[in-house]
């Protein structure tokens, strides 16, 4: 009687134990080409997660998440891997690579899917396509589309005709799919020359016409790999993560990206959300546990695994890379200048710099090489408190310190009005790291005056006011030009009309800055004084 009872309990045992189907599922986020540690330890950004170790060094870097994903894999049987997006441009490896090197690391631990992100767009999409040709797992996003130009390159139309809504994994019996989306703010980063024939679609769009699909093909588990990022004061229009979650109960889990924070484990409208931060910083990690029999989730938790010391590099993962970690040492140790004195990002974005005044005046001069014409430069402050050129020799490591992201620059002709409208736009957003300095003309605003009050003067370089008949030949990047994400509408549709006559060139706007460099040495900072704050009673333009 007791040997029967005993076999009861232990059959039993067994068929709860079967039913239940333990799955891992881990992910990155934002790379941007980080296959060695760069996060600085004191970022508070880098150790929110409880765990980490910032005195023993930068953390993250993909060569310690290959480590760990390696380590998880060796210990359980169901394990999906998704990289979330901006995995390719962000660093001088990214970029002398064409991101090729970060691609074979994630082909090397045989990365399950690729959901693109935004900066995968930087370098244009005949640089892209051969990346994405060349990735060994799915590429997803739900969202996007490829209406292939009459001229386009077959190469490119081969590329996106890999991309998937989703797909569809079986662990154990239980089908897993998995959703990709990109984020909807592609077209307003990115200038149309860069991505001609690219849709991207509204997210909520793109999800009621694919989670039907997905369940229609049997999904057990719907997990949404999204390249966007949780706003917890409301979304907009590039991030619609709590629209989502509270559209599509049905999502088991959301990773999402983009936003650069790490979120470990959040309920967002009862969706599970998690974030693994950028360059490496964390591995994350979801455990869900399905009971196959109930048909229902038992068990879902997130968390963050910290890439600190703790964690070693991956040798082969170096091995595989080390000719391209060893050339981009050696384009970073190249020497383009010299400096007399600090020229600093201090005091920004409240007020002119002299790293401002370098970098536009740089964007003038290439532009004046190249045959072209810059009469002002409205440029970012760079207002980073660290960021700056030293004192001494200068080298390339410093040039992409100051300008680690790919923007090339266009100049655009406009009326002294058209001006005051793209002056005015930009003035309100003064008290935000969003607002752009002014280079080549003289300017006075008062940020608390009413819209189209804010700018009380504006005149040419000897501050003499602009008469009402000037034109204007302002320079900027190729991000404020495609609407800098839906913050300079108005100065991107004055650019874009014909009347602008905007001419856009190739070259990076990093480059501009060495070539400024090696030919002014010794570079001697100066005190920026093209604009300043009004505030006595606006005086009449």
């Amino acid at each position: 009687m007791r040997a029967r009872a005993f076999c009861f309990l232990v059959v039993t045992a067994l068929a709860l134990s079967a039913r239940e189907v333990p799955l891992v599922i881990l992910h990155t986020t934002d790379l941007h080409s980080s296959v060695l540690p760069a996060v600085p330890a004191e970022d508070p950004r880098a150790v929110a997660i409880e765990g980490a170790a910032p005195s023993r060094g930068p953390l993250g870097g993909f060569a310690r998440c290959a480590t760990m994903i390696r380590e998880i894999r060796a210990k359980e049987r169901n394990v999906l891997w998704l990289d979330n997006g901006d995995t390719l441009a962000g660093n001088a490896l990214g970029w002398i690579t064409r991101g090729g090197a970060i691609l074979r690391a994630l082909n090397l631990l045989d990365c399950s899917s690729w959901t693109l992100g935004n900066h995968e767009f930087d370098w244009g999409l005949a640089t892209l396509a051969p990346r994405m040709n060349e990735f060994k797992g799915d590429l997803l996003a739900a969202n996007l589309r490829y209406d292939a130009p009459s001229d386009a390159p077959p190469e490119i139309a081969k590329a996106f005709a890999r991309v998937k809504p989703f797909v569809v994994r079986e662990f154990d019996g239980v089908k897993v799919g998995v959703i990709g989306l990109t984020t909807p703010g592609v077209p307003s980063w990115s200038r149309p020359r860069l991505i001609p024939g690219l849709v991207v679609e509204d997210s909520l769009v793109a999800l009621r016409r694919v989670v039907p699909h997905a369940k229609a093909a049997g999904c057990d588990l719907l997990v949404l790999s999204a390249h966007q990022g949780l706003r917890p004061r409301g979304d907009d229009s590039a991030n619609q993560i709590q629209a989502l979650a509270r559209g599509f109960p049905e999502l088991d889990a959301i990773v999402g990206g983009h936003s650069h924070q790490p979120f470990e484990e959040q309920k967002v409208g009862g969706v599970l959300y998690t974030q693994a931060n950028y360059w490496g910083s964390h591995l994350g990690r979801i455990d869900l546990v399905w009971d196959s029999a109930a048909r229902r989730m038992v068990s879902r938790k997130a968390r963050l695994i910290p890439m600190d010391a703790s964690v070693p590099m991956d040798p082969e993962v170096l091995d595989a890379l080390r000719a391209d970690l060893d050339r981009t040492a050696e384009v970073l140790r190249e020497k383009v200048g010299e400096t007399a004195a600090p020229i600093s990002a201090s005091g920004g974005p409240k007020a002119a710099t002299p790293l401002h005044d370098v970098l536009c005046a740089a964007i003038a001069e290439a532009v004046e090489a190249r045959g072209g014409k810059a009469d002002a430069v409205l440029h970012g402050l760079l207002a980073n408190s660290k960021t700056g050129l030293p004192a001494g020799t200068l080298r390339m490591a410093e040039v992409w310190s100051v300008v680690p992201y790919e923007n090339t620059i266009g100049v655009a002709e406009f009326t002294r009005d058209q001006l005051l409208e793209i002056l005015e736009e930009n003035a309100a957003a003064y008290q935000s790291p969003r607002f752009r300095g002014l280079w080549g003309l003289t300017m006075k605003i008062r940020p608390s005056a009413p819209h189209g009050e804010r700018v009380v003067f504006l005149g040419d370089r000897a501050g003499r006011a602009l008469p009402p008949d000037a034109r204007v030949r302002l320079a900027a990047n190729s991000y404020d030009l495609a609407s800098g994400g839906r913050r300079w509408i108005r100065f991107r549709e004055l650019a874009d009309a014909p009347d602008a006559k905007l001419v856009e060139y190739d070259f990076q706007t990093r480059e501009a800055l060495a070539e400024y460099l090696r030919k002014h040495a010794p570079l001697e900072p100066q005190k920026p004084t093209w604009w300043s704050i009004e505030r006595a009673k606006p005086r009449v333009r």
